[in-house]
C-alpha cells in the first residue's frame, strides 16, 4: 500500500469515527432534551434524523469509492 493510499485510509477511518461520534452526541442530546420535556420535539427529531441520514449517505459514498479503488 502506497503512502497516498495509507493517508486516504487514515482519513476515511477518522471521518467515519467523527461521524459516529457526531451521531452519538446527537442521540445523547436528543435523550437529554426528552428528559427535560422541552417543546419543539418534532423539529429537533427531524434535525437529528437529517444528521443521521447525512452521515449514512457520506459513509455509503466513501464505501463505494473504496470499492471502485479496489477494483482498479
Amino acid at each position: 500500500m502506497g503512502e497516498v493510499d495509507l493517508m486516504a485510509e487514515l482519513f476515511i477511518r477518522k471521518f467515519r469515527e467523527d461521524m459516529r461520534l457526531q451521531s452519538q452526541r446527537s442521540a445523547e442530546e436528543f435523550q437529554a432534551m426528552l428528559a427535560r420535556g422541552h417543546t419543539g420535539l418534532l423539529f429537533y427529531s427531524l434535525v437529528v434524523l437529517l444528521v443521521i441520514i447525512s452521515v449514512h449517505i457520506c459513509l455509503v459514498d466513501v464505501h463505494h469509492q473504496e470499492e471502485k479503488k479496489q477494483k482498479m
